[in-house]
């Protein structure tokens, strides 16, 4: 949705129909910061895309399907995979942080709500 529809959408609705539109906003914006938190996690892991340090255990293994929790609704989402070169599966802690359905879409609503920056939010949640 552009700025344009988004701010008219807000100034024509109620206060109920400006807060869906808040929660659907900061659920993508919540979605898409914890699907690139998952890509920088592996390219610390395993060197930049197409570029892999060679000197690192780890390597990138394909993907699979997983599941992540967005204001409490269980979404499908593309898990990227990585091989340690002697112990095997590396489990991402972005992943694990998403996969729980501990709350976190609330939380960072609640910390934004409070004025917190995005990268502190980051900081503060160890994607």
């Amino acid at each position: 949705m552009n700025h344009e529809k988004l701010k008219e959408a807000f100034l024509q609705g109620g206060e109920r129909e400006a807060a869906e539109w808040f929660r659907k906003m900061m659920k993508g914006v919540v979605r898409l910061g914890q699907l690139e938190a998952m890509a920088e996690e592996v390219d610390a892991l395993c060197g930049p895309r197409y570029r892999p340090d060679p000197d690192c255990p780890c390597h990138r293994a394909g993907s699979e399907r997983g599941v992540a929790f967005f204001d409490g609704e269980k979404e499908s989402i593309r898990l990227p995979r990585v091989r340690h070169e002697t112990d095997g599966e590396v489990h991402l802690a972005t992943y694990e942080a998403a996969s729980s359905p501990r709350g976190m879409f609330d939380q960072v609503v609640a910390a934004v709500a409070q004025g917190m920056p995005v990268r502190a939010i980051v900081r503060e949640f160890q994607w």
